[in-house]
C-alpha cells in the first residue's frame, strides 16, 4: 500500500516474526509473541479492521500469501493430527475382561498427551480439513475477485475460523495440563497462530466487496 503509514502495532508484529529461532523453546517463545502481539493490535486499534480490508482491495498479491499461509499451517496440522491418530488407535488403552478402568481415566485416550489431547486432536482434525477447503474456495474467490464469489469463500472461512477457535480452546486446556510432545506443542502453536490470521484472512477478502460487476 503505497503512502500509507503502517502501524506500530504492525511493525513490532513484523519485528517479532523476524526474532531468531534456535530450538522449540525459541520458536514457542516466537509464537507467543507474535499471537500476544496480534492480539494486542487487535484489541487497541480500532481500525484493525478496515486496515485488513484494505490489503484486500489494493491486490491480490498480499491475499495470496496469506491463503497459502494458511493453507500449509491447516495441511501441517491434518498431517500431525494424523500421526497422533494413528498412534492413539494403534497404542490405545484396552480394558481385559476382568479389569476395572483406572482413576481419572479419559474417554479419548491418547498415549502421547494427557487427558484434553484427544479432545484436541478432534477438533483441530476438523478444523484442519474445513480450513483447507477454505482454501481451496478462496482461491476460486481470489481467481474472480468479485462480490459473487466472495459469499462462498467468506461462510467457509467463517466456519473454519470458528472451528480453529473451537480446538484452540482444547489447546488452552491442553497446555494448562502440561503433559505432552513436541508435536502436540507444534499443533498449538499453529492453532493459535491461525485463530489470528483465519480472522484477518477473512477481513482482507471482503475488499473484494467495493468492487461490483459489471
Amino acid at each position: 500500500m503505497t503512502g500509507t503509514r503502517v502501524p506500530e502495532g504492525r511493525e513490532h508484529i513484523l519485528a517479532v516474526s523476524a526474532m531468531p529461532v534456535k530450538d522449540f523453546e525459541g520458536f514457542k517463545r516466537v509464537v507467543n509473541e507474535l499471537t500476544l502481539e496480534m492480539v494486542r493490535v487487535f484489541c487497541k486499534d480500532r481500525n484493525f479492521l478496515n486496515m485488513a480490508r484494505n490489503v484486500g482491495i489494493s491486490g491480490h498479491n498480499e491475499n495470496r500469501l496469506l491463503l497459502v499461509l494458511n493453507f500449509c499451517m491447516y495441511a501441517i496440522i491434518l498431517g500431525i493430527g494424523g500421526w497422533a491418530m494413528n498412534r492413539a488407535i494403534d497404542h490405545g488403552f484396552i480394558i481385559g475382561p476382568g479389569l476395572d478402568l483406572p482413576a481419572h481415566f479419559s474417554p479419548i485416550y491418547f498415549p502421547m498427551g494427557n487427558a484434553a489431547t484427544g479432545f484436541f486432536v478432534m477438533f483441530a482434525l476438523i478444523a484442519g480439513v474445513v480450513g483447507v477447503a477454505s482454501a481451496i474456495s478462496g482461491l476460486n474467490h481470489i481467481r474472480y475477485w468479485d462480490v459473487d464469489s466472495l459469499s462462498a469463500a467468506a461462510s467457509a472461512a467463517s466456519i473454519a475460523w470458528t472451528l480453529t477457535l473451537l480446538a484452540m480452546g482444547f489447546a488452552c486446556k491442553e497446555i494448562e495440563l502440561h503433559v505432552r510432545n513436541a508435536r502436540l506443542r507444534t499443533m498449538e502453536a499453529f492453532i493459535i497462530i491461525l485463530s489470528a490470521t483465519q480472522l484477518f484472512y477473512i477481513a482482507a477478502i471482503h475488499g473484494a466487496a467495493s468492487r461490483r460487476t459489471t
